[in-house]
């Protein structure tokens, strides 16, 4: 039993930070905010943005960029939809932002994301 008690002393310092980090679904961010492509979509800078294509508007692997974005979005397939979480910059301006898809073929224009005047930036 002594035996056993030691170990677990002894194992004790690396377990702890395995402990403190908590399940590894609280790091993913929710999307605050949905955008269906083709359409306008009211978000606030600092929100989670979900962009969400059907099979046929878009295909898998398709990059959702603009530049209100902190970086861009690869769509998955999310049966029956494709979809991308992206995040709205902080500093993001007022103003209405275009968002491009990019495939393998030219970018093309699907949608756009407008940030309200009243928007409040997070911090």
């Amino acid at each position: 039993m002594d035996r056993l008690r030691t170990a677990a002393w002894v194992a004790l310092p690396f377990l702890l930070p395995l402990l403190a980090a908590g399940p590894a679904s609280a790091s993913v961010p929710r999307p605050t905010a949905s955008l269906t492509y083709g359409s306008v979509t009211s978000v606030r800078p600092g929100d989670t943005l979900s962009v969400d294509a059907k099979q046929g508007e878009a295909r898998y692997g398709d990059t959702m960029r603009s530049s209100v974005f902190l970086a861009r979005g690869k769509l998955r397939m999310m049966d029956p939809m494709l979809t991308t979480t992206v995040t709205i910059a902080c500093e993001a301006r007022p103003g209405t932002y275009p968002v491009l898809r990019r495939g393998a073929g030219r970018g093309s224009r699907g949608a756009s994301v407008p940030l309200g005047a009243g928007a409040r930036r997070a911090g």
